[in-house]
């Protein structure tokens, strides 16, 4: 480490951020994108070379949304936001790194074959292409598990369950998770049998725009289920 009043780390020319940097970088960006979480924010810790606390809080104008099963921030537009974003986390240049994402964001994807487009820092980690074929066909493996397609079924059923007590509840501290529990039968058809779509259920950005990301349309049965899921799940920028 070098002895001075800015501190690099050995080899780089990465500043580290101290705590009451992070701290205010934290509540700046809370400030300009309220939805998101201060914990998604561990694992920034540098400001790269020519880089400013300014120029990461302009970063963050392209997220659109926090998808508050997985916490994964979702941006629109061209570019790899994810490795500018990245570039925060990590003390050497990373250029020639592969960046993975964790698999939450494989399963959580809005069209067929690639993952959610996610610059939450705390899903991103440094890897090889090998590593990141990998990931691609475990969320292969894991979709087509039949654990996993019960468990994403359940949820789906306990969360319109829930939904529908709240609703109909004069007072919503009276729901409670058996009662919850008790009821989700009722809404276990509006499970596809299906569920290769995983935790992404139907996500979009527009308000309108939540069709089903396996085939495009739902079903008569589905499509009020999925719409309805995707509205109370996704954090959106107002």
């Amino acid at each position: 480490m070098k002895n001075s009043k800015t501190q690099y780390t050995e080899g780089s020319t990465s500043r580290i951020m101290n705590p009451a940097s992070k701290e205010a970088l934290i509540k700046r960006a809370i400030e300009k994108v309220p939805f998101l979480k201060k914990k998604d924010f561990k694992k920034i810790n540098f400001f790269p070379e020519n880089e400013t606390e300014d120029n990461f809080i302009k970063l963050l104008g392209s997220i659109q949304y926090r998808y508050s099963i997985s916490g994964c921030w979702v941006y629109t537009g061209g570019g790899d936001l994810y490795r500018e974003i990245f570039k925060y986390t990590h003390a050497t240049q990373i250029d020639r790194l592969t960046i993975r994402h964790i698999i939450l964001c494989e399963i959580s994807r809005d069209i067929a074959n690639e993952h959610i487009k996610c610059c939450n820092p705390s899903h991103l980690m440094p890897g090889d292409n090998q590593e990141n074929s990998t990931d691609f066909k475990m969320r292969k493996k894991l979709e087509k598990n039949v654990v996993y397609k019960e468990l994403v079924r359940e949820f789906r059923s306990n969360v319109l369950s829930l939904y529908d007590k709240l609703y109909n509840a004069k007072d919503p501290n009276s729901v409670d998770r058996k009662a919850v529990e008790n009821d989700a039968c009722e809404h276990y058809e509006c499970s596809d049998d299906d569920v290769g779509a995983g935790l992404s259920l139907s996500v979009g950005v527009g308000d309108g725009d939540h069709s089903n990301v396996e085939g495009g349309s739902d079903s008569d049965s589905d499509e009020g289920c999925t719409d309805l899921l995707s509205k109370l799940l996704i954090s959106k920028k107002e």
